[in-house]
């Protein structure tokens, strides 16, 4: 059964699941001059705040992550953010009319104690979308330790903490809780098909006790248990960013693991040194076993400081590529007086990766935490926004032609399975208006706020004194000529919210793909509903979606109009018997 919504305005989330849009004659191209964005960040009155201490080279504790969903299900994205050491964490509901009222404390997420990372995800499949936070200590704060928290959704406007229940801990092989917690960023995904969310926490801490990251099992009864070494996945010491994208397309959820944390000695014994590595690949096995994949897909020489995790199929031929960030060009501050450009990571459907950065022009930019790639000018091609500066005292830059004001790069692509190009958008010459060369941005997150089908951009400002003042920067995307169309998926067998489904529109050739995730970017969370631009194009007609339980299915019940949101439930559609053909459809020109 296919069902249909329209928004208020059109709505149009953003595009972060697998979805494939495979349309013929967008005809209408996007300028950079044809997109804009209104700050609304008046409207929140959090400050991200931190204890003297948070931001030394060991502490990292002023870098943190917003999640973007609906916590109460009426239809509206709301926005959480995370806190540092001491200070409340914030969930904005949107009252859907344009504007937002705080209900941390109603709701019962304040939490107080220091959150980095948070990921939005429905853990036992009772329609509500659940919190889970983690967090790492100033080095000035050891007694606030910031630990993972499981926030359970209640269904009724609230939520209840049930980490020690759910037995998600970090301990010594005493049981004890260890002083220094360092985990920073964390993803969900169904690694086993049991209709289940599992977890998995990275650790940037190298230096410090039980670094490595963690992978906790669901259990299905609300209770987790810690796998990671058993699956595989005990290593990637310093790691800073995690995701799960399906990047060979054989139905279950690989793991992506960025590291910026690892450090050596230096010479003399004065201090550490970071250490460069790749972005690790893990391919799912499908026994609860992961492998290293790394060097054989290609990335095994791609080294850097890789501080976000964001995926798209840039070039429409059917297979999910990879943005991340780096240290950026021109730090120029000890221990990093090197240049370190940002990649983007082409999948050549082969199981390996190739680095085009700096041929699309992404490549020497300043330094980066957050990204996000979805289509923001709907015209049918994945964009790039990114933002960040390098600012961990005494070694802060930033400022004009240091710090990262904000980024947003369109797509030049015209065709499909061309290679990419972006253009930067401006405004009168000068950046598009996020201003953020003062500050210290960190998490970032896209999804349609106010349901006008085009993507919106959230980034989460640290409190750096006296530049940075710590509040968050929320900016609707004002739209364009061009059409869309969005999907909301329900797991049946497959986890609720349907993490890690991939789903294709074909009504022409060529193949817009995407998945859909929980965790990404830089320690946040976008929104869940499908979003595919279509430029001039009215609708499609066939929408095939491979859902995380294994299962293919075709939705074909007419033309379906541009401009509206289609909820697509799994094993309401027409079952794929030919599964090596179905594989094949999208490829197809």
């Amino acid at each position: 059964m296919l069902k249909f919504m329209m928004g208020v305005f059109s709505i149009a989330p953003l595009c972060l699941g697998v979805a494939t849009v495979c349309a013929k004659g967008y005809g209408y191209t996007s300028k950079p001059k044809d997109l804009s964005f209104t700050d609304i960040s008046e409207q929140f009155d959090f400050v991200r705040q931190n204890l003297p201490g948070g931001y030394g080279p060991s502490g990292m504790q002023g870098i943190g992550g917003i999640a973007l969903f609906d916590y109460n299900n009426d239809g509206n994205l709301d926005i959480y953010f995370s806190n540092g050491a001491g200070f409340d964490n914030g969930l904005y509901r949107n009252n859907g009319d344009g504007t937002f009222t705080d209900v941390t404390a109603s709701a019962g997420v304040a939490y107080g104690k220091g959150s980095s990372g948070v990921v939005a995800g429905d853990v036992d499949n009772d329609g509500f979308t659940d919190l889970f936070l983690v967090g790492r200590p100033g080095i000035m704060a050891p007694a606030l330790a910031s630990a993972p928290v499981l926030y359970h959704n209640q269904g009724d406007g609230t939520f209840k903490n049930i980490t020690l229940a759910a037995g998600i801990t970090i301990a010594d092989e005493n049981g004890q809780a260890l002083p220094l917690r360092a985990v920073i960023s964390a993803a969900m995904a169904d690694i086993d098909g049991d209709g289940y969310l599992d977890i998995y926490m990275t650790n940037p801490g190298g230096v410090l006790p039980d670094a490595n990251g963690k992978l906790f099992h669901n259990n299905g009864d609300l209770t987790f248990t810690e796998i990671g070494e058993e699956a595989g996945l005990a290593g990637d010491l310093g790691a800073c960013v995690t995701a799960f994208s399906d990047y060979d397309a054989d139905g279950d959820s690989d793991l992506f693991v960025g590291s910026c944390g690892l450090v050596e000695p230096a010479p003399g014994g004065l201090g550490f040194l970071p250490v460069l590595t790749p972005v690790s690949i893990y391919r799912n096995d499908g026994d609860l076993k992961f492998t290293d994949v790394t060097k054989v897909s290609g990335m095994g020489d791609e080294l850097g400081l890789w501080m976000s995790l964001s995926f798209g199929d840039f070039n429409n031929d059917g297979h999910i590529d990879l943005f991340s960030t780096n240290f950026g060009k021109d730090v120029g501050a000890f221990p990093f007086p090197f240049d370190n450009p940002h990649g983007l990571f082409k999948n050549n459907g082969d199981g390996t990766f190739t680095n085009i950065a700096s041929e699309a022009g992404v490549a020497n930019l300043e330094f980066g935490w957050g990204s996000s790639v979805t289509d923001f000018d709907n015209d049918g091609f994945a964009d790039i926004f990114l933002a960040g500066s390098f600012a961990l005292p005494p070694l802060s830059i930033v400022g004009p032609g240091a710090g990262n004001p904000g980024r947003l790069f369109l797509s030049d692509n015209k065709d499909y399975f061309k290679p990419n190009t972006f253009t930067e958008v401006k405004t009168d010459g000068e950046d598009i208006g996020f201003d953020m060369e003062n500050d210290f941005p960190s998490g970032v997150a896209f999804g349609d706020l106010n349901n006008d089908g085009f993507q919106d951009i959230v980034v989460l400002r640290e409190q750096l004194p006296p530049l940075a003042v710590g509040e968050p920067l929320v900016m609707l995307n004002n739209g364009n000529k061009n059409h869309w169309i969005d999907f909301d998926l329900k797991g049946v067998e497959s986890n609720a919210s349907a993490v890690g489904a991939r789903v294709t529109i074909k009504s022409g050739h060529g193949c817009q793909t995407q998945e859909v995730y929980a965790g990404s970017s830089f320690a946040s969370s976008d929104t869940k509903r499908i979003h595919f631009g279509l430029g001039k194009r009215r609708g499609i007609r066939q929408v095939k979606v491979d859902w995380p339980s294994g299962k293919s299915e075709f939705f074909r019940s007419g033309y379906r109009s541009a401009d509206k949101v289609y909820t697509l439930t799994e094993g309401e559609g027409y079952s794929v018997k030919n599964k090596k053909r179905a594989k094949k459809w999208c490829s197809k020109r």
